[in-house]
Parts: structure tokens; C-alpha cells; sequence
């Protein structure tokens, strides 16, 4: 049985969907494959070239963080791994995330050191992430790999989040005393797509303000909850 899950929100992403799946192939362990796209859209054809991959096709387009929640029930790995269509990982990334939890059972998520390119495989910058208090700003990068129980702990990424669900549930894991393995090695490939101009399609880009917003919703909901939890 294998050890890990990939997921895959599989919208709006034609251009970089074959190539994300080809490197979680390409893995030295290769992870199940879970992929959540549209009914009869461009990127439905594609996974439906891959036996490899269980596809869940839904009839609308779900919020991200819905999507992920879909694809995380429908797996039974004991790890799972964030798999964003444009990112990418080193050929020993899952393989190394996984060992790093098992050899550390204290920690609950491993995240490691990233590449950035700014052209899908274009040159590649070091990018070395941080530690310390999320409070003060996520450090987990786009590739982390965690463990799947944490969900029956702690819940489920908020679906009604559009760009910061993530740092939501990460603040959910920290205020609830979950540890994060920092690998600081360079295990993926993060494309920062901000000096493009056709970003529409990118998140994090196109709704600039609300990730402003839902960040500091996010803070001011786990702060509240974390100094509860000191009374």
C-alpha cells in the first residue's frame, strides 16, 4: 500500500496538468494520485489518459479548498501531499517527506525548501523558507506533505475560503499544537506566476485583496481561539 496521496484541484489548468502528473509519476515513490476537475472540461480529457490517476469530476467549480477536501476523503494513505498543478517536486520529494515523518513521529507536516521560476520550466532561484510563528506570516511553502489524521482531529480546510484556506487550517494545526518538520532541502519547484501578465486564472494574483482580507480573517479567528485555550 502506498504511503502518500497527491492531490490535485484540476481547474483552469490545461497548460501545466500533464506535466504535473508526469512528475508525480516520476517519482522515486510514487504517490496515489487524486485529481478534482469539471465535467467535460479540458482538464477531464486529460486525466481521463491516465488510469493511474482517480479523478473525481464534479458538475461546477468548487473553491479550492472544497476541491481538496473531496480529494483527501477519497483517499486512505497515510500521508498526503499538496499538489498544486503548476508546482513541481525534486524526483526524491515524496519519498523524502515521508521518511522525514516517520523517522520524526512527533511532527505532523513536513514542508521543505523550494525552487522559484518565473516561466514553467524556466531558470530556477533558491527559495528558502521560514520558521517560527505562523502568526507572523505562513512559512509552509506549496509542497508540504502532512499527516492524513489530521483531519479527523481537526476538521477540514474552510470551503468558503477562496486563497487562504490553507494558512487557515495551518494556523488551525499550530494553535492545536501540531509540529513542523522544516526539511531544508530543495525538494520542489514553485512557479510564481506574479511577473505574468496573464495571471487571471491565478488565485492568489487575481484576488490580491481578498488574500489580504482572508489572511487577516484567518489571524484574528485562530488568535481568538488560541487565547481562549490560555484561560
Amino acid at each position: 500500500m502506498n504511503r502518500c496521496t497527491s492531490i490535485i484541484s484540476a481547474y483552469f489548468c490545461k497548460d501545466w496538468l500533464e506535466g504535473r502528473i508526469q512528475n508525480l509519476l516520476e517519482q522515486s515513490e510514487v504517490p496515489n494520485i487524486v485529481a478534482v476537475a469539471l465535467k467535460d472540461s479540458e482538464e477531464s480529457k486529460i486525466l481521463a489518459r491516465y488510469p493511474e490517476v482517480t479523478t473525481i469530476i464534479t458538475s461546477d467549480v468548487p473553491t479550492v479548498y472544497a476541491a481538496w477536501n473531496m480529494a483527501i476523503k477519497a483517499c486512505d494513505t497515510t500521508f498526503v501531499n499538496i499538489a498544486n498543478s503548476d508546482d513541481r517536486l525534486s524526483k526524491f520529494a515524496i519519498e523524502r517527506m515521508c521518511n522525514a515523518l516517520q523517522e520524526n513521529p512527533s511532527y505532523s507536516l513536513a514542508y521543505p525548501d523550494c525552487h522559484v521560476v518565473y516561466e514553467l520550466n524556466g531558470d530556477r532561484f533558491p527559495f528558502e523558507l521560514g520558521e517560527g510563528d505562523l502568526f507572523s506570516g505562513c512559512f509552509i511553502g506549496p509542497v508540504p506533505t502532512y499527516r492524513r489524521k489530521l483531519h479527523e482531529l481537526y476538521g477540514w480546510f474552510p470551503e468558503d475560503y477562496v486563497v487562504a484556506g490553507d494558512y487557515w487550517f495551518w494556523l488551525n494545526l499550530q494553535v492545536n499544537g501540531v509540529k513542523f518538520l522544516h526539511i531544508k532541502e530543495k525538494l520542489g519547484i514553485f512557479y510564481d506566476r506574479s511577473q505574468n501578465p496573464s495571471i487571471e486564472n491565478n488565485l492568489e494574483y487575481k484576488f490580491s485583496n481578498l488574500t489580504i482580507f482572508e489572511t487577516a480573517k484567518a489571524q484574528e479567528y485562530w488568535k481568538k481561539e488560541r487565547d481562549a485555550k490560555l484561560l
